[in-house]
């Protein structure tokens, strides 16, 4: 953070304590309109994976043993199929960083497969009969993960960034820097993965969920472009309320972020 004044962060709360920041090398994504996940290994490394599959676990399980969804991905050498389950044994184990879901069929639930498998392959995958056949098809979609930040210019862009970081359930600011007409906004959250927002360009924030305030956690967030294509102007709004609306007053709430232009860049942890 060369040249940034961190004016406030929440390094005294001690749930920060496992908090790493991985540093990813520079990657390329083909495969066209993909729904795309990190897969975590349990010895600490990640690869990424285009998913093939989505599948419902039971209704009420315990977290212990998993709950949600689990994703059909190929494995780390890509020579084989997997079906790991999103969270487990009080981990995630799937980070999805693209939702794009535009090449699978799904059901009301979300639950489906991509378009070029049928429905005969598919169920040799649920099934574990798994052949060389159907592994060169998913091969054919080559995955992999460039940190970068993702402009938020469109509705598109907010609802995958809420879908990623969980509706900003379960997350609180841990810590803000500012450098000249940029603000750099870093949350932490329970779900899977940590997320890096900056807003620029007449930049206006208010925090008042910290360790002082006595109340970090955000419990939902409204993303949201306001545009005035007449008078020129537009601006990205983050607040830490699901029910917020343009015509409301924005000093009423906790928490917001605004600024003429927003990015975001997801941290796995």
């Amino acid at each position: 953070m060369d040249n940034l004044n961190v004016w406030w962060t929440n390094e005294s709360f001690s749930y920060t304590t496992n908090y790493k920041i991985f540093i990813w090398k520079e990657m390329i994504i083909y495969g066209g309109n993909n729904m795309n996940v990190i897969v975590k290994n349990n010895d600490g490394t990640y690869y990424a994976s285009k998913v093939f599959g989505i599948i419902n676990n039971k209704v009420g399980v315990k977290y212990e043993q998993g709950w949600s969804y689990k994703y059909v991905v190929l494995n780390k050498t890509g020579n084989n199929i997997l079906i790991i389950d999103e969270y487990a044994k009080t981990k995630h184990n799937i980070i999805t960083y693209d939702t794009d879901k535009t090449d699978m069929t799904l059901d009301k639930n979300n639950i489906g497969k991509v378009n070029f498998l049928t429905e005969e392959e598919y169920a040799k995958i649920l099934n574990n009969q798994i052949t060389e056949d159907i592994i060169k098809k998913c091969q054919k979609y080559v995955v992999v993960y460039k940190d970068e930040y993702v402009d938020i210019l469109t509705d598109k862009d907010i609802n995958n960034v809420m879908e990623i970081f969980f509706g900003f359930h379960d997350a609180y600011v841990y810590n803000i820097c500012e450098n000249k007409d940029e603000l750099k906004v870093t949350f932490l959250s329970e779900w899977g993965c940590n997320l890096e927002m900056v807003f620029s360009g007449n930049v206006t924030y208010k925090n008042m969920r910290t360790t002082q305030e006595g109340d970090l956690w955000w419990y939902d967030a409204t993303i949201i472009i306001q545009e005035d294509k007449e008078n020129n102007y537009r601006c990205v709004k983050l607040i830490d309320n699901a029910d917020y609306k343009p015509e409301d007053d924005i000093e009423k709430f906790q928490c917001f972020f605004i600024g003429d232009k927003a990015k975001y860049r997801i941290i796995p942890n």
